[in-house]
């Protein structure tokens, strides 16, 4: 049978199909290699090329064969969406918006509309072109990102020129330099706006640290709110409001060059620790280059977040998390056990990094480290607030549990950080921040164990940019000059992030920036 391209040729399913690739990657494009997201397209346009042609064959007609493989894909991949956006919903005291429930009415729709589809005698040429014209916009709105981010991707920067390479190197002889622990528990907000935002008094888990002799910060921001900037700044001592985004075919990002291959980790090797990263199953703390040691990493089986993102928004949302949060909780339940132990395993003083992906969702975790309700571990919305208080009580619970062991190790003399990157997220939208949406987005959790009498000491609004110059101060005879505490909003524009100085607005000094 012939195919041939008219004004009513057959293209929409392969369209559709492309569509929830490019959607996805116009909303993660600065974190994203151009192969994730290569075999994820070929597959899907793969697949629906095949069962349209058998369909069209099988048929005799290819129009028909084309709106029934639409409707699938358009059902196939809305279902994740429409799970996320009505979760919760009831009909009386029926929980009507749950997997169990909609996954059989999405079944029966495309039922009857195959048979529809297949019975219809209509010739479906208006409907095929108006079809295509829906489907070429789509594509075509969602290419817009996308093609202006690569405009002027052709000059990327010198990341590593930018950069201070060589800190202070100059201090005096320590008989014994103590072991550092750099805790990074991602989106774990200030008590403050805990309260405020979930209801959740965190007095019980400050008061346990202060009665162990932590400073907790009480009016701690971020510097940036996102996690890859954050850290790519709290890792090296400095703001990095100078880089710049990368094309997605490019290896590196910026920022994964900058935490990959730290300064922070760099200066403490040159001093004689041995440097520990323990890995976060996010791919740019999973493995760092600058790290002596990678523990807990694992080769995954998948290791595509965007692939990852995909299956959560189809049919397959049901099955996918028991497959692809298994290796999550695996990685932060190893994580967690290494922690107290790892000084052990070593005669030289250790610095150890651990960014755990807590309380941040994936919502895989019980409050005591169960796994999660099903519903609450298939959720992909950010703004699942049960779910972000489940695993902020394990987090509590396990680090809880690291205080204790550790502290009572007489031969252990730690210095301990556990801080958020950045805080929570319920009224905020990572694409188009605001300075009012600062306000919840950047105080965050900062907690410090200091042993002995430190010459210098963490203040109240110390941010992360110096948590490290205190403790090099306080404990290595460094002379850090202090950098001022700022909060920066950050948008994308083209293959460049503008940074926006939030700080006075934040503080409420002055009006929003606009």
């Amino acid at each position: 049978m012939k195919i041939s391209l008219n004004k009513t040729s057959v293209i929409h399913p392969f369209l559709f199909a492309f569509f929830p690739v490019i959607f996805l990657v116009s909303y993660n494009i600065d974190l994203l290699l151009l192969q994730e997201i290569v075999l994820p397209s070929l597959t899907i346009l793969t697949m629906a090329f095949v069962i349209w042609f058998v369909l069209g064959k099988k048929l005799k007609n290819w129009r028909k064969s084309g709106f029934i493989v639409s409707l699938g894909i358009v059902l196939f991949f809305s279902f994740g969406h429409l799970f996320n956006l009505t979760y919760g919903c009831k009909i009386g005291d029926f929980l009507f918006c749950r997997t169990l429930v909609l996954w059989p009415i999405f079944l029966m729709l495309f039922v009857l509309g195959t048979i529809y589809f297949v019975k219809t005698k209509r010739k479906l040429d208006n409907a095929t072109t108006i079809t295509n014209v829906i489907a070429i916009t789509l594509v075509v709105i969602s290419s817009v990102n996308i093609i202006t981010y690569n405009l002027e991707g052709g000059s990327s920067l010198n990341i590593m020129n930018e950069v201070e390479k060589d800190l202070a190197t100059n201090i005096s002889s320590i008989q014994k330099l103590p072991n550092i622990y750099y805790i990074i528990l991602d989106e774990y907000g200030r008590d403050d706006i805990l309260l405020e935002q979930l209801d959740f008094d965190n007095r019980e888990f400050i008061s346990f640290l202060s009665s162990k002799g932590f400073f907790v910060a009480p009016n701690s921001h971020s510097n940036y709110a996102k996690t890859n900037i954050s850290l790519a700044s709290s890792l090296n001592m400095k703001y990095v409001n100078y880089t710049r985004m990368l094309p997605t075919s490019e290896e590196n990002t910026p920022y994964e060059i900058l935490i990959s291959d730290n300064e922070l980790m760099k200066y403490l090797k040159s001093k004689g620790y041995t440097t520990i990263n323990l890995s976060s199953g996010w791919r740019l703390t999973e493995k760092l280059v600058a790290a002596d040691e990678n523990l807990c990493f694992t080769d995954k089986h998948i290791d595509s977040e965007f692939l990852l993102i995909l299956v959560r928004s189809t049919m397959l949302l049901p099955v996918s998390s028991d497959y692809f949060e298994k290796e999550k909780r695996e990685v932060i339940l190893c994580s967690f056990s290494e922690l107290s132990q790892i000084h052990k395993k070593f005669e030289s003083p250790v610095f150890v990094f651990a960014h755990f992906v807590l309380p941040h969702a994936p919502y895989v975790f019980g409050p005591n480290g169960e796994l999660a309700h099903p519903d609450i571990l298939r959720l992909e919305q950010e703004r699942n607030k049960k779910g972000y208080l489940d695993q902020l009580h394990f987090a509590n619970k396990k680090i809880t549990e690291f205080v204790n062991e550790i502290l009572n190790d007489n031969n252990n003399l730690p210095i301990i950080i556990i801080q958020g990157d950045h805080g929570t997220g319920f009224t905020t939208d990572l694409y188009n921040l605001t300075d009012e949406m600062m306000k919840e987005r950047s105080p965050i959790f900062n907690a410090y164990y200091l042993p002995g009498n430190p010459k210098s000491l963490p203040y109240d609004s110390i941010s992360p940019v110096n948590s490290f110059r205190v403790v090099f101060n306080a404990y290595l005879d460094e002379n850090f000059e202090l950098l001022e505490d700022r909060i920066y909003l950050h948008r994308a524009e083209r293959n460049t992030y503008v940074f926006y100085d939030s700080t006075d607005y934040v503080m409420g000094n002055v009006s929003p920036s606009g």
